[in-house]
């Protein structure tokens, strides 16, 4: 019985994360595709604007999707 809630946890964790990693990447390529970064409490930052600042949050943002997509993956390897 632990054996499988140790699987069933480590299933959920990696769907989590997969489900995480699609949600940034489909938040990330409409930015790109706008031009537009939605700020919160601000404007948001345009392409148009200020170029450097945005292509500087575009890597970051794709780093973090890369860096929660790896994430994602770890668990796999204890499902076996």
């Amino acid at each position: 019985m632990k054996r499988v809630l140790g699987r069933l946890k480590d299933f959920l964790a990696t769907a989590f994360l997969f489900w995480l990693t699609w949600v940034c990447v489909n938040g990330l390529w409409d930015s790109i595709e706008l031009g537009y970064f939605k700020g919160r409490y601000s404007r948001g930052l345009y392409l148009s604007d200020n170029p450097i600042a945005f292509w500087f949050w575009s890597g970051f943002f794709g780093l973090g999707t890369i860096l929660v997509g790896g994430m994602a993956v770890l668990p796999l390897g204890r499902l076996r």
